[in-house]
């Protein structure tokens, strides 16, 4: 039995390794993804190619452009891989500016007098650019620096950005292909940008590998919670993956919250290998420690003031559906576990008007809808959303376990 001492020992470590609440920064920690890892080493192997790696929100997107300094830094000898968040104020210049300043210059010169002392002196590339950051500029500077290193700057959150600044850097990777600069440019961010980027500087697309990133397979999932147990020389039963799985929806922020949230439990109980109890328990501490904009959105989409209302069930309904790889689901596909959940048959006439809700204001909107009349397509604004909505349904017993595993595994 741990003392004291060891389990808070222990409990710290938990917390370095499932980490629900920021991407992946190690790459020891980092799970599965080897198809996408592998298209865009071809891409930096390739000269005048650079990389748009996109996707939904929380897919882990930002968590393999963190790792790919690391990954690569056995294969040359220096690997720079500055990276810089985008924000919806940056302006080109602004936005290079952060990518300058994760690269540091030092610089040597010798001393004034007789000795052969020499001084060093530190800087960013930031600080050494005077006046605004032009495409030209950022040619010039990545000429410079990959002439000697591995260069790979990335930019992350690129659907944040203001047309202007996307369409200057399409000129930039253009500019930096034509010219076989010495570096990739590693772009992340949604779908719908990249198509837009594309449609809009179609002379771009040529320059660009672009590499989707889907949700997690189920074997990828029980990745992260293996190789984080293994880091804590602890294993897990195999039903307790499986539930892992099935609650993950494909998203690993969820693998990471349950993975922590059931470890935990099982050093409370002084156990060493994890079970499905454990991750049934975790459901609840996670469905009550999900980040409030997840929570608030749940309940103002499932609120309403007849006690009775169908709110709760439908939004579930639409959680359990099996979505394409853009996250799309027609309104048929929640007949089936709308009538799991209601005990009868539910046809779309009696929840169309739910769904039409859930795309309206006052209810978030938590779904967004494409398409036209009679063939609409829906999918929650924010992919996180679903995950949570399955796991409150199964805290609030909206549903049994058994009920939505037997659901999930063969829809």
């Amino acid at each position: 039995m741990m003392d004291l001492g060891q389990r808070i020992r222990k409990q710290m470590e938990v917390n370095k390794i499932f980490t629900p609440t920021t991407p992946v920064d190690e790459s020891s920690l980092f799970s599965g993804r080897q198809q996408q890892l592998g298209r865009v080493v071809e891409a930096i192997a390739q000269k005048g190619q650079h990389v748009v790696i996109y996707g939904e929100r929380g897919v882990g997107k930002t968590s393999l452009s963190n790792v790919l300094g690391q990954l690569l830094s056995g294969q040359s000898s220096v690997v720079i891989a500055p990276r810089a968040t985008a924000d919806s104020g940056d302006t080109f210049s602004s936005l290079w500016r952060k990518v300058f300043a994760e690269v540091t210059i030092t610089n040597n010169k010798q001393s004034i007098g007789f000795t052969s002392e020499k001084l060093f002196s530190q800087q960013t590339l930031s600080d050494q650019i005077q006046g605004d950051i032009t495409p030209d500029t950022v040619r010039r500077v990545l000429a410079q620096v990959g002439a000697h290193s591995l260069l790979i700057p990335i930019i992350d959150e690129f659907d944040r950005l203001d047309v202007s600044v996307t369409t200057a850097i399409a000129d930039t990777v253009k500019m930096l292909s034509d010219h076989a600069v010495p570096a990739t440019i590693v772009l992340v961010g949604v779908a719908d940008s990249v198509d837009q980027l594309i449609r809009e500087h179609a002379s771009v697309e040529r320059a660009l590998v672009q590499v989707p990133m889907p949700r997690m397979s189920g074997q990828e999932i029980r990745g992260i919670i293996v190789n984080g147990l293994a880091r804590l020389g602890m294993t897990a039963k195999d039903d307790a993956l499986d539930h892992v799985v099935l609650l993950s929806q494909g998203l690993p922020h969820y693998t990471h919250l349950l993975g922590l949230n059931g470890t935990l439990n099982a050093i409370e109980e002084d156990k060493v290998e994890l079970t499905s109890n454990h991750i049934e328990r975790a459901v609840i501490k996670s469905v009550e420690s999900t980040q409030s904009s997840i929570r608030s959105a749940y309940s103002k989409a499932t609120s309403s003031n007849r006690a009775e209302n169908l709110y709760g069930h439908v939004l579930l309904a639409c959680a359990m559906t099996g979505p394409d790889e853009l996250g799309f689901f027609a309104p048929g596909a929640v007949r089936e576990p709308m009538s799991i959940l209601m005990g009868k048959q539910y046809d779309i006439p009696s929840f169309a008007r739910h769904l039409y809700d859930f795309t309206e204001e006052e209810k978030g909107p938590i779904l967004e809808r494409i398409g036209t009349e009679r063939k609409y397509r829906y999918r929650f604004k924010n992919p996180l959303i679903q995950p949570y909505v399955i796991m409150k349904g199964l805290a609030d017993g909206k549903i049994s376990r058994d009920a939505l595993e037997n659901f999930l595994k063969r829809r």
